[in-house]
């Protein structure tokens, strides 16, 4: 025999000897074989190497590795299971059946453990030391081989689970942006994102135009048929400004029953025929309910164009005054701010 493989039989006796006089359970040599990582790797040649670990034992809830902790083992999971958190409480981002293993990064670049490792049954785990892990990689090209590919799969498993995070993210924050009867934008995306594409077109010298619509005798309706009622006309008349108006302009519901439009690129002329063109189209819209058709539906208008230098809301505040004008001028009518 080499000289390094009486050196690992030397190394395998003098660890078996500890192992008894410690009284720890001998290693099964059938469920080392079930390991993963161990797969078509030649036993007889690394057994001296793992009859050297220690094997850990662990009762249900028992925690392995605490995240940020200082970590020099790789665990090799021979029975139970293991569940791997991000943090101490939430659900857990993995979960580790017997032939699995956990704890390897830390070993290769001694960086603290990156997740909460715990048990959720009975665990038998074979502890796998730095310094033993590096001579199985040097000792067994079918062992190193069994590596690559499982940090592999997990790098495609940690950006697989990126992606998905961002994407849950991304749609949290689109939802967070619009309302959720009219499915038009909400008062935070006017304050947040309209107020930035107000200032880039001023910026860039292009008009901006408000349409500031109110349905009329709004309550009259939630009262004699119902909010329900009233929830479905409203997001009738969202409908109807999303289907009319143009790609690029866009609807906001700034509160109750009153819908802002933001007209980029138009000047206030423009804005007053298209506030009298969805002013009409609203009039003729027929909402029903039950079968039975409700009373016509109009709305008064308050239009304005965005001044330079002006801040958004200052404008859909001109753009109220102008409502409020338009209502007390007998309602279903177009006003322009002055």
């Amino acid at each position: 025999p080499s000289s390094s493989t009486i050196a690992l039989r030397s190394f395998a006796r003098r660890a078996v000897k500890r192992r008894q006089g410690r009284g720890l359970v001998m290693l099964d040599r059938h469920e080392v074989a079930r390991l993963g990582i161990l797969r078509n790797a030649d036993l007889d040649a690394i057994w001296p190497l793992l009859v050297a670990c220690p094997v850990r034992e662990l009762g249900t809830g028992d925690l392995l590795l605490a995240r940020g902790e200082p970590n020099d083992t790789m665990y090799l999971l021979l029975s139970g299971a293991l569940e791997v958190r991000l943090e101490r409480t939430p659900e857990p981002v993995a979960r580790l059946d017997a032939g699995e293993s956990v704890g390897e990064l830390s070993v290769i670049d001694d960086t603290p453990a990156s997740a909460y490792v715990l048990a959720t049954s009975p665990s038998r785990l074979l502890a796998v030391q730095q310094e033993i892990f590096w001579l199985l990689v040097r000792s067994s090209h079918v062992f190193a081989q069994n590596l690559l590919v499982l940090l592999a799969h997990r790098i495609r498993a940690t950006n697989s689970t990126v992606a998905r995070t961002a994407a849950q993210k991304e749609k949290a924050e689109r939802e967070s942006l619009v309302d959720e009867l009219t499915q038009l934008q909400n008062r935070r995306w006017l304050e947040e994102t309209g107020t930035r594409l107000a200032q880039r077109l001023l910026h860039d010298g292009a008009a901006l135009s408000l349409l500031l619509f109110d349905l009329d005798h709004f309550k009259r309706v939630n009262d004699t048929y119902g909010h329900l009622v009233g929830d479905r006309v409203l997001r009738q008349v969202a409908e109807l400004l999303r289907f009319k108006l143009r790609p690029s302009d866009i609807g906001v519901r700034y509160g109750g029953e009153e819908l802002l439009v933001l007209l980029p690129n138009t000047p206030l002329v423009g804005a007053q025929i298209a506030a009298e063109r969805m002013r009409r189209y609203i009039a003729e819209l027929h909402t029903r309910t039950e079968g039975e058709p409700l009373p016509a539906v109009t709305v008064s208008v308050g239009v304005a164009q965005l001044r330079a230098e002006e801040a958004l809301l200052v404008a859909v505040g001109r753009a109220d005054e102008a409502l409020y004008r338009a209502k007390h001028a007998g309602r279903d009518r177009v006003e322009v701010a002055t």
